[in-house]
């Protein structure tokens, strides 16, 4: 792929069209990606998304689409800016009335919102997706369309077992059969690893670790995807679930490939509670700097998934109690009951 990319770069360039230019810059950021080569591809994403931004000749369309791509590109250094970033898009979409672009920034807002712990912001856009859901019935969809209303599905399933409604959540993952990893086109890729972050998700918050681990597995089985860091996390959070070392330990030496913040704090906890699992004197200290940098990241989801790593792997008495405090709180007043 990353030969017809640079292909497509090239042709590009004789249009002297800036957004045919850019859109072919992110097919080769998507190529570089899917290579295992995320730090290019985010830099290249990002360059090419605020070079339509900046540029006061691209249209409303073109400026959306690039905060859309730019929203890619930041997820795992800054992901409350590309929260921002799509809502931003989905407004311009609504306002120009391109209802499937407009169905694919709901569906991910609603994941950053919810990744995020901004729920408030979440449950607002599951209740206006039923409005998008409604509308969509007049489209002919498109292989888009589709993947956002699934999307969507997935988040309100995660939604559902964070708040303590297990059973509707699995009911609503039982209408999706999660295709091979011989669907390997990057819509039906990604439709998959969406679903078994989902999965793997919901499996993890109702206390399901080996269901969540092997979910996470089977979902990075398709390789370098958007989902891959979320896949990650869950793998590296059911294994400390499991308190098993040797598994947690293969994720922890996986993760090193990923880039950004995000990654690099959640590699972080990894390797605390390795370090509490084979009872290195530092684990505690371990625990508590990287908590410290979450609160820092005002990432309140993040800081409670890792303090309950922090309980589940360091001894009673070395237990973070002022995270523990800041993290039910915030489980408390989100409603999130299972965690």
């Amino acid at each position: 792929s990353l030969l017809w990319a640079e292909r497509a770069v090239t042709l590009a360039q004789t249009q002297e069209d800036l957004d045919v230019i850019n859109r072919a810059l992110m097919c080769m950021a998507w190529g570089l990606r899917s290579a295992g080569r995320g730090y290019e591809a985010a830099i290249l994403m990002r360059a090419a998304a605020e070079s339509t931004l900046a540029s006061p000749s691209e249209s409303v369309v073109a400026r959306a689409g690039a905060r859309t791509r730019l929203g890619y590109a930041l997820n795992e250094e800054d992901p409350r800016e590309s929260l921002r970033l799509s809502l931003l898009a989905h407004e311009d979409y609504d306002r120009l009335g391109i209802e499937e672009r407009k169905i694919m920034c709901r569906a991910e807002v609603i994941e950053h919102a919810l990744d995020l712990g901004d729920w408030e912001i979440a449950a607002q856009q599951l209740d206006l997706a039923e409005r998008d859901a409604q509308v969509a019935t007049g489209l002919p969809l498109g292989a888009w369309t589709t993947f956002a209303s699934l999307g969507i599905e997935l988040e309100r399933a995660k939604w559902l077992a964070h708040t303590g409604h297990t059973d509707d959540a699995q009911a609503l993952l039982r209408n999706h059969e999660v295709p091979s990893v011989e669907a390997v086109g990057f819509v039906e890729s990604g439709m998959a690893t969406w679903q078994l972050k989902a999965r793997s998700t919901c499996d993890l918050v109702a206390g399901e670790f080996a269901a969540a681990c092997a979910g996470a597995v089977r979902g990075l089985s398709f390789g370098h995807t958007l989902n891959e860091p979320g896949l990650m996390w869950n793998l590296l959070l059911s294994a400390t679930g499991l308190r098993d070392a040797e598994t947690l330990r293969a994720a922890v030496e996986r993760a090193n490939g990923l880039s950004g913040r995000i990654n690099r704090l959640r590699r972080r906890v990894g390797r605390a509670a390795l370090g509490a699992l084979d009872g290195e004197h530092d684990a505690e200290s371990s625990f508590a700097a990287v908590l410290d940098l979450w609160v820092a990241a005002e990432l309140p989801l993040d800081h409670a998934f890792s303090t309950w790593a922090a309980l589940r792997t360091l001894p009673r008495e070395s237990w973070p109690l002022a995270h523990v405090e800041r993290a039910r709180s915030f489980c408390e007043g989100m409603g999130a009951v299972a965690l």
